[in-house]
């Protein structure tokens, strides 16, 4: 089954002083947000890909909390006919997500 994303908005957030801005895309007729994103870990210690998160529909103007540690591995990563969405550069986050799902062994 495809599914069709498209660009929401974007969120800021700080982390270790730094600020950083993520892309959020949305699934026509659904009620949550899709963030895939790469970090520092991709590759040593976390799929090499990416990872992705979930979150609830943010009202224009309101503050909102995206929890990393929720992140989460594709699904190629634990079965080869799966299709992983990889993330694009512009949620290339130049910093270690250290929370959320690892690699499995």
């Amino acid at each position: 089954m495809k599914k069709r994303y498209v660009r929401y908005g974007r969120f800021r957030f700080h982390l270790d002083g730094r600020e950083y801005v993520i892309q959020l895309y949305k699934s026509p007729g659904s009620d949550h947000l899709f963030i895939p994103f790469r970090d520092k870990t991709n590759g040593n210690g976390t799929y090499k890909g990416g990872r992705y998160l979930e979150a609830e529909i943010i009202m224009p103007g309101y503050k909102a909390v995206i929890d990393f540690n929720m992140a989460y591995n594709p699904s190629c990563v634990y079965n080869e006919k799966y299709i992983c969405i990889i993330p694009l550069d512009e949620n290339n986050l130049d910093v270690e997500i250290k929370a959320g799902e690892k690699m499995f062994e």
